[in-house]
């Protein structure tokens, strides 16, 4: 499983703490990254920013300044907040009718139990393997999301991973090894062919004996102890086209 990025948003601390407990609880828990808002306009603005889409938002509905039924509206009529689950909590079950038109994935009353918050968040993790499979990193403590298909190799170097897309533009890097990167990549199209690079097989173009092109006309070296594995690769990839 690829990262699955939540939102918890609640103007109080303690709320927000019980939340994260409950998580931590879930057998994928080691794949969530997780990041807390105290206002429904610091979650929107965040949001409409970085137009980051989150796959789930635990949303509060009882916030100062904008409630979460204001935030969730809001959300809804922009990109990044369209395609989003959204789990409404509150110790105040009035707000019940008032969800119906934001069609959300469920609504949980304070206190909240962990099971019903579990169960909600496998629903999530369901929807979310319907959509574009996107790789997640951080950077500077904000989110960024490029979709698999985007991204036509990883290279390391310097205790740094860039990123290279068909649109050269998109291009940028975080911090983090090789290592790392391999344990959080979902996608069968990557293969490792040197300790420095990453690839997307399908934007590869020619694969020759210690090299291989790429559709954007790189160039990259493979390394003897890979050489065997990409031959492997190359085979298997085509015979399952």
């Amino acid at each position: 499983m690829t990262c699955f990025t939540i939102a918890i948003c609640d103007d109080e601390l303690e709320s927000i703490d019980v939340v994260r407990s409950i998580l931590q609880q879930h057998p994928q828990s080691d794949k969530f990254m997780v990041m807390t808002f105290q206002s429904g306009e610091a979650l929107y603005e965040y949001i409409q920013m970085y137009e980051y889409a989150f796959d789930l938002i635990i949303l509060d509905i009882r916030l100062k300044l904008w409630d979460g039924v204001k935030t969730g509206e809001l959300l809804s009529k922009i990109e990044s907040g369209k395609y989003t689950d959204i789990l409404f909590i509150s110790s105040d079950t009035s707000y019940a009718m008032q969800l119906f038109d934001l069609r959300p994935l469920n609504f949980l009353v304070k206190p909240i139990d962990p099971q019903k918050l579990l169960s909600n968040v496998d629903v999530a993790l369901q929807h979310s393997k319907n959509k574009v499979q996107c790789f997640t990193y951080k950077f500077e403590k904000v989110f960024h999301k490029i979709p698999y298909h985007e991204i036509i190799y990883f290279e390391s170097m310097r205790k740094r991973i860039y990123i290279n897309c068909v649109d050269s533009t998109k291009n940028c890097y975080f911090y983090g090894s090789m290592e790392e990167l391999l344990l959080s990549i979902d996608s069968k199209d990557f293969l490792q062919i040197h300790c420095s690079f990453l690839v997307n097989w399908a934007h590869v173009k020619k694969v020759y004996s210690g090299q291989i092109l790429l559709d954007d006309g790189t160039l990259l070296n493979i390394s003897r102890q890979f050489r065997k594995t990409v031959q492997e690769y190359s085979i298997s990839f085509l015979g399952g086209k």
